[in-house]
């Protein structure tokens, strides 16, 4: 199955871009990126799978981009 990997899933943009891709693809196939998972346990109670990263930690990233086939990147605010 084709995967989608969300960055900032836990955000205002990136909880939008899941929502609108709730409405076409099963939760099964997207991924959302997050430095706390306890900001989306609602996705994650939908089906939606859940990796921790950070923008701070390349190696968090490189683990949690394995095996995804197209990322949305939301860019971060934060320095």
């Amino acid at each position: 199955m084709h995967s989608i990997l969300v960055t900032g899933a836990s955000g205002q943009l990136g909880r939008s871009v899941i929502g609108h891709l709730l409405k076409a693809i099963p939760a099964s196939g997207i991924i959302a990126l997050v430095r706390d998972p306890e900001k989306v346990k609602d996705l994650s109670a939908k089906g939606v799978g859940v990796r921790i990263g950070s923008y701070d930690d390349p190696v968090s990233l490189v683990q949690a981009f394995q095996g995804v086939d197209t990322l949305f990147f939301v860019s971060a605010s934060d320095l």
